[in-house]
């Protein structure tokens, strides 16, 4: 499994279609910069977004989608990995995002990955990494 950072514009259509799929995603802006894990074959497993705020110079992490049946591989943490990386490329000090408290999987990948909880409003819990 690879994650690469798309350009390729039908790939970009494919991983936005997997995540307007998703339910809580179905109307999410998905402009940005774009990540995708494909398999050997070059199906799309997982795919996840970001966006650079140049004035501020922090990051924010906007979606990461896994097909139902691919999660529990560590593919949320190679994306989020994927992603500061590129972050750090940019020149960013931050990053920052957030997870519904009921997304239990994805609020510990973040945490694996080094984020901290920041914030809880008793719905979303906000999580940042300072780079």
């Amino acid at each position: 499994m690879d994650v690469v950072h798309v350009t390729n514009p039908e790939l970009r259509e494919q991983c936005v279609a997997l995540v307007h799929a998703t339910p809580e995603f179905d109307e999410l802006d998905c402009s940005g910069e774009v990540w995708a894990v494909l398999d050997k074959d070059g199906s799309l497993l997982a795919t996840a977004g970001a966006v650079l705020d140049t004035d501020i110079r922090d990051v924010r992490f906007t979606f990461c989608v896994v097909r139902s049946g691919c999660r529990g591989n560590g593919i949320q943490c190679k994306l989020i990995r994927a992603r500061t990386w590129w972050a750090r490329r940019q020149g960013a000090l931050s990053l920052q995002t957030y997870a519904h408290k009921d997304n239990v999987a994805s609020l510990i990948s973040l945490l694996k990955c080094g984020f901290s909880i920041v914030d809880y409003d008793g719905e979303f819990v906000t999580v940042a990494y300072a780079i």
